[in-house]
């Protein structure tokens, strides 16, 4: 059984403006050339990990702190995001859990990160 279903992610790490968007699947294999993304996947599962709890700050830390996780071609109207959808774990409950997460550029007022928690949506709301 998956528990992530689905990942999107722009303008993190290596992922520009029009970034990643992956369907996950029970097994998944990653195959690319070199700097073709793989190990910032990774990076962002890593990250993924840390979520329930403090440990993010942990990740974001050792990957050189919140700027470094911006895509290096991002403006200062740019925002990185990442968009999560996770198989629903309760039984008694039907819907996905799509999880957004939003870091503003080091320029931008409210620069960090901003969550949001939704039941039920889709990555193609």
């Amino acid at each position: 059984m998956r528990l992530i279903k689905h990942i999107k992610a722009s303008n993190l790490l290596s992922f520009g403006p029009d970034g990643l968007d992956l369907e996950l699947h029970d097994l998944n294999v990653l195959i690319g050339a070199n700097g073709s993304g793989k190990s910032n996947f990774l990076e962002i599962l890593d990250l993924l990990r840390g979520l329930p709890s403090e440990r993010i700050q942990n990740t974001i830390a050792r990957g050189g702190g919140l700027s470094e996780w911006i895509w290096k071609g991002a403006d200062e109207n740019s925002v990185t995001q990442m968009d999560i959808l996770i198989d629903n774990p309760l039984r008694h409950h039907r819907s996905d859990i799509f999880y957004r997460r939003r870091l503003f550029h080091p320029s931008h007022a409210t620069f960090g990160w901003n969550t949001s928690l939704f039941m039920p949506l889709s990555l193609t709301a």
